[in-house]
């Protein structure tokens, strides 16, 4: 099923959920809301399938590889907590984050997958608590050697799971029970996607329920500590990640998107950054403006009309000055498969960051290109 699903598919359903909420914050008429409401749900919930789908597929063909890279997970971890916050306000439940502070600011390893991992079971807390509370907690367990050992917990107060079921929830498109299934959307695949991640870097999910009282999830996972000197490997051969300058102040990036809601969310974060940003809303403004101004980056969005990331990097990289060549694009995508990425490379682009946004990840990509 997965190589039925494409690029353009993929960044069509984005950008129509995001048309629909700009949609429905533009004062429509009483009788289109619900049927606005419906869509943007069931696009939404599309969304979702179609993502666990290609992650589960990934697995199982053996081609996920794990990065080596500096991250701060205590960030990370507040990252989602801050994503998770509003809908959990809405339920009228707190979502807490406890973490230790003996757990060091910077550790080596995947932020993308232990951001996936942590996102899928505080994502699953917050679809089925409708009252009390959510706590993500974070300790240290022990240092080893040259790794650090991590325990990772998410409690609710939500439905809770029956003793005889608990297994079960672990199989593949599978939940709790039938009533489930009707209450509540998704494919099933959330948890048997973290477990298998997890089993891919050594450890074990572990779980704790009682239902009608709540689920406590908990697990652990494996950090090398954070040397400067220490050279590291990524699976996608990048610059090494050894930053002299960790501020981003008065980095000039011209960020290309013709979707407004990734452009707002996008200049929060550069803005609280300190960084100097422009806007093109699609290729043929965005080469115009390079030709006028100096960036130290482009975030180049692929899927654009009048003209798309390809065309523009293209056009930049063609142009005479050597500092074209140079200049740093990096693409911006809803789905980062071999195809795209080898399309993306062979334009003229240097990296890619996927869609929606994870403001670690942003983060990081800015500052290992920013000298």
């Amino acid at each position: 099923m997965s190589e039925l699903i494409n690029q353009d598919s993929l960044e069509y359903l984005v950008k129509s959920i995001d048309k629909m909420v700009l949609l429905l914050q533009d004062n429509p008429h009483q009788h289109q809301v619900e049927n606005v409401k419906a869509l943007k749900f069931s696009s939404e919930n599309l969304l979702v399938i179609v993502n666990d789908i290609l992650d589960f597929s990934k697995i199982e063909a053996g081609k996920i590889e794990f990065e080596e890279v500096k991250f701060s997970l205590k960030e990370l971890v507040n990252n989602i907590r801050i994503v998770f916050l509003p809908k959990a306000e809405s339920n009228n439940i707190s979502l807490d984050l406890e973490i230790d502070d003996n757990i060091p600011d910077l550790l080596i390893g995947d932020p993308t997958i232990t951001y996936q991992i942590i996102t899928n079971l505080v994502s699953n807390s917050v679809k089925f608590t409708k009252k009390g509370f959510i706590k993500i907690s974070i300790s240290l367990n022990a240092f080893i050697a040259n790794f650090i050992s991590v325990n990772v917990s998410i409690e609710d107060t939500g439905i809770g799971i029956d003793q005889a079921k608990i297994n079960n929830i672990f199989e593949v498109f599978t939940k709790a029970d039938s009533s489930t299934n009707r209450k509540f959307s998704g494919t099933g695949l959330g948890l048997t996607i973290t477990k298998k991640l997890l089993e891919l870097q050594g450890s074990e999910i572990k779980v704790s329920s009682e239902v009608g009282k709540g689920t406590k999830l908990f697990f652990r996972l494996n950090f090398k500590k954070y040397n400067k000197d220490e050279k590291l490997n990524t699976k996608n051969s990048e610059p090494e990640l050894q930053i002299e300058n960790e501020g981003l102040k008065d980095m000039k990036v011209l960020l290309v998107e013709d979707n407004k809601i990734n452009t707002m969310i996008a200049l929060q974060f550069l803005k609280k950054w300190s960084i100097i940003t422009d806007t093109a809303e699609n290729g043929l403004i965005a080469v115009e403006k390079v030709k006028q101004n100096d960036y130290d980056l482009i975030l180049m969005d692929l899927q654009m009309p009048e003209m798309n990331g390809y065309e523009a990097t293209i056009k930049i990289r063609e142009m005479a000055d050597e500092k074209y060549k140079e200049i740093i694009i990096i693409a911006l995508t809803a789905s980062a498969t071999n195809e795209i990425k080898g399309k993306a490379y062979e334009s003229g682009m240097n990296d890619f960051i996927t869609k929606p946004f994870k403001p670690d990840e942003l983060e990081k990509k800015l500052k290992l290109y920013y000298r």
